[in-house]
């Protein structure tokens, strides 16, 4: 039988991902971008709720860019904290309500992997903003957040198409090597989100409401993952990119980015069709979809 699912923020990475993969997991997709649903208006949110009864939302909206969010403080607020508190209200207790947060909520020092159990404490406004959205979800009896980080993918705006446009531009890159975390692909994002919805629903499985970390398997540096660019980039092209690897005190950005950010996703783990691959295996593959996309 196929399920309606709510997908807010249809039109960024994992957005597009829900909305392409759901039907293959059993899922009619309603998907609503920022022009179909404002989600900073508390009407508009009701209206959707009221217009869809019980059917779970998935919400794949926020407010993204960091360094911004430093002087744009209001807006990242309404976005990552207010509407995801509005959204847990209006969910209530019919319908299961899916939303995603970031290894930003923590400091980013240390060299273990940041359990779920682990305290935060946001570095800027991002983190902090993400922070209390994930906070008003976890506190309705349905909610389920999803930390995950460095989302990638052919579409959108991403590191990994930044490098592939930047580095044919200039044909050498510095890039910082003392920040660690994890490259995730938005359609691996995507695929375990809705395994996890099919558990909730279906009673079956160990997928219950609950805070739990997704990334990919692994983890690197912006520069290991710039240099796994690179080099499928020559292999696909023959364009060569000369990296240099620098510290964060020579780029320096508004708000502070963690240093280390890895996530233990043991917990996730436990749950059966959830698939985590390393966070190199689909690079290859994602910078010839973007250069098939140019030629299209």
């Amino acid at each position: 039988m196929v399920s309606d699912v709510i997908i807010l923020g249809a039109g960024g990475q994992v957005g597009q991902a829900l909305t392409t993969l759901a039907p293959a997991a059993g899922f009619a997709p309603l998907g609503f971008g920022s022009a179909e649903v404002d989600i900073t208006s508390l009407g508009a949110l009701k209206q959707l709720i009221s217009d869809h009864p019980g059917t779970p939302i998935i919400n794949a909206a926020a407010y993204t860019a960091v360094d911004k969010a430093e002087a744009e403080v209001e807006r990242a607020f309404l976005v990552n904290a207010t509407a995801p508190t509005w959204l847990a209200a209006l969910a209530g207790h019919d319908r299961p309500l899916i939303h995603y947060s970031t290894d930003y909520v923590f400091s980013g020092k240390g060299e273990t992997p940041f359990s779920t159990e682990a305290d935060t404490a946001p570095l800027g406004v991002y983190g902090l903003s993400k922070r209390v959205g994930e906070t008003a979800v976890l506190a309705a009896s349905r909610g389920t957040v999803l930390r995950t980080a460095w989302v990638y993918g052919a579409t959108g705006n991403n590191f990994l198409k930044t490098m592939v446009r930047v580095g044919r531009d200039r044909g050498a890159l510095n890039v910082v090597d003392d920040q660690i975390g994890t490259p995730t692909h938005a359609d691996d994002i995507a695929r375990a989100t809705l395994t996890l919805l099919s558990q909730q629903l279906s009673g079956q499985g160990a997928a219950a409401p609950g805070l739990y970390h997704l990334t990919a398997a692994g983890q690197t540096s912006w520069y290991g993952f710039a240099a796994e660019i690179f080099k499928a980039l020559e292999q696909q092209t023959g364009t060569k990119v000369d990296l240099t690897p620098i510290p964060t005190s020579e780029y320096p950005t508004p708000a502070k980015r963690p240093g280390f950010s890895v996530l233990d996703c043991n917990k996730i783990d436990r749950i059966e069709g959830v698939s985590r691959p390393d966070w190199a295996t689909p690079v290859a593959d994602t910078v010839a979809a973007i250069l098939k996309s140019e030629k299209a």
